[in-house]
């Protein structure tokens, strides 16, 4: 029903159920697009009404991130009925907040006490969260599950060493896609950052690192305490493990979780430093996509490892690629000697159709920068090998061959056309 009033100055008034659903939607659009992509403060607008709450709720549970000390919390918010909430998250990051250290420890070695506490903090927090993601009961086909990324720090950490604080801010300042028109860059972002850290910097930042404090820095691979069984959580379809969790998971640890817990997952993205041989051959079967970055566990390095490993690493991870969608190598491996490989593989795979991979992405060599020629013949080299070699995979759909200097970088393509 329309309002008038008499008096020209005042407006028009209408109720909010007599106004169209496209004009509603619009509404609800505007509201959230001034509140930016974080999202911040919709919550306050769920409370109008259950159109509203329908609305935004899914805008404010679409990105969460959740410290361990919040998982009592999000347990209570997404019981009984409220458990169709875990269908409104596309990507959830649970940063687990390990013991503090201070001034002298800094500059010494994780003792045995610190480390089994850590290890007891980052199994509960599993155990809780997964206690919580499996209640999840998809609703319609639309509901596909979430995204989970998994972390842990020390807040020592961040007042130890300036890097980590600032890996700390971008690792909490994760895009979706769909929100990149709206976030700030990278470069602005790093700048409004230092800006920060200049105001109130880190109070043992100052300090010299010593080889035992670097050491504590990068921390103790984290490992399960319990010997329990995991609940299982099909709404996880994707696991990270970035960078910026240096001291990551160990290798046995993560098994179990992949095979025990997270068995619905298909695509897994890990940036490691450790030796991911042994790794490689134990997947589980469900992963069908897979993504590999090796880092320098030292933060004052470079991110990427570009290291040509072990000779069996190209060997062991082209067996493990007909089985398969995608796989993306590390930038550390020699790419020639894994395209080599993974066409001599192919021949003797005891797969019914032939190898599965699908999608490719591999980064050029990088060793003969700065020698034009001997650049140019092993780029040459390394396209002629995945020619052959594309021709040879049954179902390979694209191949990516990456380069770059930090500065410069070019990328070929290789896209099969179907008629």
């Amino acid at each position: 029903m329309a309002l008038t009033s008499s008096s020209p100055e005042r407006p028009i008034t209408y109720k909010w159920s007599s106004l169209p659903q496209e004009l509603r939607l619009q509404i609800f659009g505007y509201v959230a697009g001034q509140r930016n992509c974080r999202a911040i403060g919709l919550n306050r607008f769920a409370c109008v009404s259950s159109e509203w709450q329908d609305h935004f709720e899914r805008i404010t549970f679409r990105r969460l991130l959740i410290d361990n000390s919040q998982l009592v919390t999000f347990s209570n918010v997404t019981e009984g009925e409220k458990a169709v909430r875990l269908s409104y998250i596309r990507y959830l990051c649970l940063r687990i907040k390990l013991q503090d250290y201070d001034y002298p420890e800094c500059n010494k070695e994780e003792s045995i006490a610190t480390i089994k506490c850590n290890n007891r903090r980052f199994s509960d927090s599993l155990i809780g969260l997964f206690n919580v993601l499996c209640r999840w009961e998809p609703s319609n086909d639309r509901d596909t599950g979430l995204i989970l990324d998994i972390t842990a720090y020390s807040p020592g950490d961040n007042n130890f060493s300036e890097e980590a604080s600032l890996e700390y801010a971008i690792h909490n300042n994760f895009q979706l896609e769909e929100d990149l028109e709206s976030s700030l860059s990278i470069r602005d972002f790093i700048r409004i950052n230092a800006l920060r850290r200049l105001c109130d910097p880190g109070k043992n930042w100052h300090r010299p690192k010593t080889e035992k404090g670097l050491r504590r820095l990068q921390g103790t691979p984290l490992e399960l305490s319990t010997t329990k069984k995991f609940n299982q959580v099909p709404i996880v379809h994707t696991l990270w493990i970035r960078h910026q969790f240096y001291r990551g998971i160990d290798e046995k640890s993560l098994v179990r979780i992949l095979r025990m817990a997270l068995t619905s997952v298909v695509s897994f993205r890990l940036e490691t430093f450790g030796d991911w041989t042994s790794l490689i051959l134990r997947l589980p079967d469900h992963i069908r996509r897979f993504s590999l970055n090796l880092v320098s566990r030292s933060l004052a390095q470079s991110k990427t490892a570009f290291i040509d490993g072990a000779p069996e690493q190209p060997k062991f991870l082209a067996e493990k690629a007909h089985h398969l969608v995608a796989l993306c190598p590390p930038g550390g491996m020699n790419p020639l000697h894994f395209i080599q490989h993974l066409r001599k593989s192919q021949q003797y795979q005891e797969l019914e159709h032939g190898s599965k991979l699908e999608q490719l992405c591999l980064e050029g060599p990088n060793k003969a920068y700065g020698d034009a020629v001997l650049f140019q013949g092993q780029l040459n080299g390394l396209l002629e090998e995945s020619a052959v070699t594309a021709r040879e995979l049954p179902n390979l759909q694209i191949m990516e061959i990456w380069w770059h200097n930090g500065i410069n970088a070019c990328l070929f393509r290789y896209e099969l056309e179907k008629d």
